[in-house]
């Protein structure tokens, strides 16, 4: 099947868009937040051997009717989006799957620090100065100290 003009120039579009890495990785970025923004397809109801419908499809067709009457209490005429039910749908699993809890608050920027792979540093600002230095400085700190015990009490300089 060879394809159509319309098809070949868009195919161009697509490789001129994506050749570029850092290009591509801002497209990619408005591809998927284009694709979160649209409406969520009512999930379809999938069957085990029995006939009976699943627990993960059950959930899903649970949760989204529950945002569908969300959005119709708050006066919204939309159905949810794909990123509405993916939080919600990951929202359910995380209150009793340890796993989906930790990929969900790693996904929101609640990751804690792991303080031991740290590295630490001391930055010290007199290190490279010669004991000369040092000592003029020392000599400057005692004559301001000086000062002060000389000057009275509750007098502004």
């Amino acid at each position: 099947m060879e394809l159509t003009k319309k098809q070949l120039r868009e195919q161009r579009e697509f490789e001129t868009l994506f050749k570029n890495p850092k290009h591509a990785r801002e497209m990619w970025a408005e591809k998927v937040f284009e694709r979160y923004s649209r409406p969520a397809m009512e999930p379809c109801i999938i069957t085990d051997k029995d006939g009976n419908a699943t627990t993960q499809s059950q959930l899903e067709h649970h949760v989204w009717h529950f945002l569908k009457e969300e959005l119709e209490s708050r006066g919204e005429d939309r159905l949810p989006t794909s990123g509405e039910m993916i939080e919600a749908c990951q929202d359910y699993y995380s209150r009793h799957n340890a796993a989906s809890y930790v990929a969900r608050r790693d996904s929101v920027g609640a990751k804690p620090v792991d303080e031991s792979k740290q590295q630490h540093t001391v930055n010290n600002p007199l290190e490279d100065m010669t004991d000369d230095e040092l000592q003029v400085m020392y000599d400057a700190l005692q004559a301001y100290r000086a000062t002060l015990l000389e000057s009275p009490k509750g007098a502004v300089k």
